[in-house]
């Protein structure tokens, strides 16, 4: 496939650590510095994939349309890797929001529907957004078990949410300095690429089931999202290192993708609906 610039899979350790606020603000951060960002977003959910076009909006640039990725739901890996591959090329970086924890996925025992299984099949390092609000060392223990859970999966970087100051964040920066805490991919210390902070003016506001639609928080036009995606990814842009998490993107090795496409899974009579980008994805 062509080869983008950078591929950075944001997964977490579970639902809630904050994984839609740090993948909307590294889009709007990279779409500040002038980058040509294409959003992804693991499985079926379209309200995500309308926050990532809102932030990359808000960054400044005209935003590429959100595509979803789902192993299960396009058929398997060749599907999932052309999808990707058509829809970046020109891109300079591409974000893909994962869901719910790393390796959740249909069922209990395997990988399939997961995003684990989404950057396994771009080759891809894995961004993991742990929420540190109540932790310091223990976020070490954590990441150590996600980097051995499954040794085929770059776990390539860290970023800590929801930190309460600048001790809290040295501390937190002191644990993920183990030694034991390695890339995979490169063999070289995961990259703590910085903390942010307590703030919930930065976070995507939820409901149940869900989040908010961007344009149900400020009126038709959207002001109050676009204010907050700005304040977000001026708060990137402050407390990560991008430089580091690029050149961490950079290190992806996306396999060839063969021309040829099989379609998605079907599920009998009943068509729910059709993502955006994918006419042959989920059906």
């Amino acid at each position: 496939m062509p080869q983008p610039t950078a591929i950075l899979v944001v997964g977490g350790t579970s639902s809630g650590v904050g994984k839609t606020t740090v993948a909307c603000g590294l889009m709007a951060a990279f779409a500040r510095r002038g980058l040509t960002v294409q959003p992804f977003k693991c499985g079926p959910d379209f309200l995500d994939g309308m926050h990532h076009e809102e932030a990359v909006r808000a960054g400044g640039a005209a935003p590429r349309r959100c595509v979803n990725l789902d192993g299960w739901m396009m058929g398997g890996a060749a599907a999932v890797r052309a999808a990707f591959g058509r829809h970046a090329r020109g891109a300079d970086v591409c974000v893909v929001e994962g869901v719910m924890g790393l390796h959740d996925g249909r069922d209990g025992v395997s990988d399939v529907g997961s995003t684990a299984e989404i950057a396994k099949t771009l080759g891809a390092p894995v961004v993991l957004a742990v929420n540190a609000g109540a932790m310091c060392r223990s976020a070490a223990a954590m990441v150590l078990g996600y980097l051995a859970y499954d040794p085929d999966l770059r776990v390539g970087g860290v970023v800590a949410n929801h930190v309460s100051g600048m001790v809290h964040k040295t501390w937190v920066a002191d644990a993920l300095k183990d030694p034991r805490l390695v890339d995979a991919g490169t063999g070289r210390p995961v990259v703590f690429a910085g903390a942010l902070p307590k703030d919930t003016g930065m976070s995507v506001p939820e409901r149940h089931l869900g989040l908010h639609m961007p344009r149900d928080e400020g009126g038709e036009d959207g002001a109050a999202a676009a204010a907050r995606f700005r304040r977000l990814a001026a708060a990137v842009e402050e407390h990560l290192d991008l430089d580091a998490l690029l050149a961490l993107g950079r290190s992806a090795t996306p396999p060839a993708t063969p021309p040829a496409v099989p379609g998605g899974r079907r599920a009998g009579r009943r068509v729910l609906f059709l993502l955006p980008g994918e006419p042959s994805g989920a059906r």
